[in-house]
């Protein structure tokens, strides 16, 4: 179960789950950008941190950051590792 304000990036980093973030989650270097698979109509709309970051890159209507996004019921991403 996740707790109040978390976000993906903190929930699969519990869970082990690697997720690049040399921002230290903070929604400036854009290193964990996901793509939503399922749930994106829930998720809300992107915050102003991470709004900035998608103009800037031109980011898809699916991809957000997972230091951003929160953890939502039902939600499914999918992570793009860097080789």
């Amino acid at each position: 179960m996740s707790h109040k304000d978390e976000t993906v990036l903190e929930v699969a980093l519990r869970a082990g789950i690697k997720i690049s973030h040399t921002c230290g989650g903070n929604g400036t270097c854009g290193t964990c950008l996901v793509h939503v698979r399922k749930g994106l109509s829930d998720v809300g709309p992107r915050n102003e941190i991470e709004s900035e970051m998608a103009e800037d890159r031109k980011f898809l209507d699916e991809e957000r950051l997972a230091c951003q996004t929160p953890p939502i019921q039902g939600l499914e991403v999918e992570i793009r590792l860097k080789e």
